[in-house]
């Protein structure tokens, strides 16, 4: 869940703090994210593996916005992610 959002996050998607805090980042996808991005993110964190991709996501107001998520595993000293 999302534990914490800055105000141009919130300026710029047109979502309020209180309507994002503690949900998953999900709410911003619609029917043109492309789903086998999202899918290839998901393993690469199930795999403990860094991972980026570029997706369709939307504002509160249905417009579109391109998204460059770049994802990075924190794994502690022995390995474990």
């Amino acid at each position: 869940p999302m534990v914490y959002v800055n105000d141009v996050f919130c300026e710029f998607t047109g979502y309020t703090k209180r309507e994002v805090l503690g949900s998953n980042c999900r709410f911003l996808q619609g029917p043109h994210t492309e789903a086998s991005k999202v899918a290839q993110l998901s393993e690469s964190l199930r795999q403990g593996e860094a991972c980026a991709a570029c997706l369709t996501n939307y504002r509160k107001d249905g417009e579109t916005f391109q998204n460059l998520l770049l994802c990075l595993p924190v794994h502690d000293s022995t390995g474990v992610y």
